[in-house]
């Protein structure tokens, strides 16, 4: 039996992106949890954090204040990635991401982290790609012993991106798969590819979806409105195809903005792509207790 824990982080760094707080609510409202426990899988609910009100993160650009919030709460996140087989990670923001990070690298400082997002641009707030950036671009920084290799991360961005965003990764040492591979490729090669990647690290793997990632014909409710992205079946079928070949050791959605979405429809297309990983995953276990 699986063990999957939840947790929601309301949090958000910038005053424009105040609705996004609401998206771990959002999600929770569509009912995945009770989806979740009637697939027979041991569910344990670390709730949600209280929303982050100090309004001097909404004013600084600088690491060291937004790093200081992290820190309070990276036992918490530990504590659940120890404890489950995948942790959910319903988040505001997605600088939340850096809290993942501190929490995962602590379990295993090896663990690597694949990265759906398809940003207008690498902003440092509205991105995991800007995030990504800003802690590359400032190894020094007080980042709470949070030590990242370019090495561990895998990009897939769905946009067509800027050269200037896409030479910087590459040039870093990041993997990345963009628009363009998709389209010369596959969207089917281009997971191969990037499972391939993951199989030959050998740890625990984190995914870090933004809501940017996916066509606003599926997901509208983000900040940016942007044509483009994955669509319903590429990411359903991502998710099956890491479901039956791999694992994640947590899930992290986040870019979701509740007050700019129709009818809660970005938070239902969230938890359905919740609901087919895990039936995979649970399909894929029942298949080796009968071998």
């Amino acid at each position: 039996m699986q063990k999957v824990g939840v947790v929601g982080i309301p949090w958000v760094f910038s005053d424009e992106r105040q609705g996004t707080a609401l998206a771990p609510f959002a999600i929770r409202y569509t009912g995945i949890l009770e989806q979740l426990s009637n697939m027979e899988i041991e569910l344990c609910d670390f709730e949600n954090l209280d929303f982050c009100t100090e309004e001097m993160l909404f004013l600084r650009s600088d690491l060291k204040a937004i790093t200081n919030k992290m820190l309070s709460q990276t036992e918490l996140l530990e504590v659940m990635l120890r404890q489950v087989d995948t942790s959910l990670v319903l988040a505001g923001d997605e600088w939340v991401a850096q809290l993942l990070f501190l929490a995962a690298q602590k379990q295993n400082d090896e663990s690597i982290y694949v990265i759906l997002d398809a940003p207008v641009q690498t902003d440092f707030f509205a991105s995991y790609l800007g995030v990504l950036k800003k802690l590359l671009e400032e190894p020094n920084s007080e980042l709470g012993n949070l030590r990242l290799k370019p090495s561990q991360f895998c990009i897939l961005s769905a946009k067509r991106e800027l050269e200037t965003e896409k030479a910087f990764f590459e040039k870093a040492g990041v993997k990345y798969f963009g628009l363009a591979d998709i389209e010369n490729l596959g969207f089917e090669a281009v997971i191969l590819r990037l499972l391939a990647w993951a199989r030959k690290k050998d740890a625990p793997v984190h995914l870090l979806l933004s809501a940017s990632a996916i066509d606003p014909v599926f997901v509208p409710g983000v900040n940016r409105i942007s044509v483009g992205g994955l669509t319903y079946r590429e990411v359903a079928h991502f998710m099956e195809v890491m479901a039956k070949r791999g694992s994640f050791s947590s899930i992290m959605v986040a870019g979701l903005n509740p007050l700019r979405d129709e009818g809660n429809k970005s938070a239902k297309f969230m938890a359905r792509m919740f609901e087919i990983y895990f039936k995979t995953r649970s399909l894929v276990d029942e298949k080796k207790l009968k071998v």
